[in-house]
């Protein structure tokens, strides 16, 4: 209830919940589509997936995801798993098909803390997955950061990669996450996210409606992408 009501006060709608499958800790899928049944419209649901086959077979889950629990997509964290493997890597290939085949989004997790070394989330091995999988969606969650420019770039490249910097837009560098979008040219290609809990949604939305981007710009941001890339 509390969540819902830190939603409400930040005029959030629906809220994306992703499973994971990390030597940390995990998030089960089925509990992601329970609560998916239980707050209809208010949650939408992403498959965390075991790149590493320790968990489950990933394919299977994939399927299992989509067909079975409703997911809208599915998770990828290679470099955070227990075997790492960058985002290229053949092991992969079969699970970037089947979710081609599919027509459903994969986001990658990026970012300073998506592998054993910074290095690890410089965008180019994105490209050419990106490159491989024209007709795949690739989300990329944190947009690569501290990669920047070289995550804009990639998303100029290639029109089937999404940014989600979320609170990287106000780290350093990020500001030309938002002079992208004042130019509008990738209007089209970023995504909204708070990055919840690791920012609070309303003092975060609020600092995002206060960027210098035009109105029109926003929408799309804040909810027309994600409600076409998602099938909503």
């Amino acid at each position: 209830d509390l969540f819902f009501q830190e939603m409400d006060v930040a005029g959030i709608t629906t809220a994306v919940a992703v499973g994971r499958v990390l030597p940390v800790g995990t998030v089960e899928n089925d509990h992601i589509a329970d609560l998916c049944g239980t707050f209809p419209g208010r949650i939408v649901g992403i498959g965390g997936i075991d790149t590493t086959s320790q968990v489950h077979n990933p394919l299977e889950e994939v399927e299992r995801c989509i067909n079975q629990l409703g997911m809208r997509g599915v998770i990828l964290e290679p470099g955070a798993g227990a075997q790492p493997v960058p985002y290229d890597d053949p092991s992969l290939t079969s699970i970037y098909d089947l979710c081609s085949q599919l027509q459903i989004p994969v986001f990658l997790l990026t970012g300073p803390w998506a592998g054993q070394s910074v290095a690890y989330t410089h965008p180019s091995s994105i490209e050419r997955v990106a490159q491989q999988f024209r007709h795949l969606s690739i989300v990329l969650a944190h947009a690569c950061w501290p990669y920047v420019t070289e995550s804009i770039a990639l998303a100029m490249r290639q029109r089937n990669v999404y940014l989600s910097p979320d609170i990287y837009v106000f780290h350093g560098g990020g500001e030309a996450y938002v002079q992208e979008l004042e130019h509008q040219f990738l209007q089209e290609q970023f995504l909204f996210a708070t990055a919840y809990p690791l920012a609070p949604m309303q003092e975060y939305t609020c600092e995002f409606l206060n960027l210098p981007i035009p109105d029109v710009v926003k929408e799309k941001v804040l909810f027309e992408n994600a409600k076409n890339l998602l099938g909503l």
